[in-house]
């Protein structure tokens, strides 16, 4: 089975993060295809994750995205690399289906077993893709008609079967691009707009089990939804200080962790001002205290804060 990223370098981390946690928990070799932005970036990593068990391959493809630009990222929590997955057709050429993960995605679970029942039955189907369903018609109205939908259903796009029979297709990047440039100001969530556009009742809906969401409405994993999958979607990631302390943040902690034999947590920040005010508060009103790890989140926000890294 072939599993594909798409990152940028300031994802490294978290993509090796993820596919460790991917290894851990599978049963049996798999392959790994990441579309990369600087592949060089992530080459030491890759050593070391080409040493663990059950990795059969991994290959990294610089993106070329020529003139291209991509809209609504400026000021957004997501980088140009989002759109990496509508180059996905273009560069990976294996005839097998793929499943896609964001790098925010931790596997908790063996996936493979429910993974290969849904490929039979989108080879059975007439679909290219099959997806969780995000929200529907009836809750979401808006993102119908923004986007001139004509399914009822409006699918996340972070973990994501991709048909074989689109590695036939050649052109269907270009297609996707053209997509994205007729919605233009009526995108909102990125790629995945184009993705549900483009693909408009081509979608089949996912096994819930393989992307359960940790996010701002649902900060704590739901384990009655037997989760394999849990997906980091919302803004508080969990190398984030705010995610640290709002969400499910050890599944993705404890696995880089063990990973990288790290003694502190690994945390990024857009706001150092924002991150300052926030450990600030935390340790006054002594909320931190009553967390078990206080004394290295404290730390870990405090080397954050005086080094050069974002």
């Amino acid at each position: 089975m072939r599993f594909v990223y798409c990152v940028d370098k300031n994802f490294n981390y978290q993509l090796a993060t993820s596919i460790f946690s991917l290894l851990k928990n599978v049963n049996e070799e798999i392959n790994i295809t990441i579309l990369h932005e600087d592949s060089k970036s992530f080459l030491n990593i890759k050593s070391k994750l080409e040493k663990l068990p059950n990795i059969k391959n991994i290959e990294i493809l610089d993106v070329d995205i020529g003139n291209t630009s991509f809209p609504k990222i400026k000021n957004s929590h997501v980088s140009k690399a989002t759109y990496f997955r509508l180059f996905i057709p273009r560069y990976v050429k294996h005839k097998e289906h793929l499943v896609y993960l964001d790098a925010d995605t931790i596997i908790i679970k063996n996936p493979l077993a429910i993974l290969k029942k849904q490929i039979k039955q989108l080879d059975a189907s007439d679909k290219f893709i099959s997806a969780c369903i995000e929200t529907t018609k009836e809750a979401s109205g808006d993102i119908f008609e923004r986007l001139d939908l004509q399914s009822v259903n409006y699918f996340n796009a972070g973990v994501m079967i991709i048909n074989g029979k689109l590695a036939n297709r050649p052109d269907v990047t270009f297609e996707m691009i053209n997509t994205m440039e007729s919605l233009d100001e009526n995108i909102k969530y990125w790629d995945q707009d184009v993705i549900n556009k483009h693909f408009d009742l081509q979608i089949k809906t996912l096994d819930n089990r393989l992307n359960i969401k940790i996010d701002d409405n649902s900060p704590k994993l739901n384990f009655d939804l037997d989760p394999h999958i849990v997906h980091y979607a919302g803004s508080s990631k969990p190398w984030t200080l705010e995610g640290l302390l709002d969400t499910d943040s050890h599944f993705f902690q404890n696995s880089y962790l063990e990973l990288l034999g790290k003694n502190l947590f690994f945390m990024t920040t857009n706001w150092k001002i924002g991150t300052l005010k926030l450990i600030l508060k935390e340790i006054f009103t002594f909320s931190i205290f009553q967390r078990k790890n206080y004394l290295k989140i404290i730390v870990s926000t405090f080397i954050l804060l005086i080094s050069k890294r974002a």
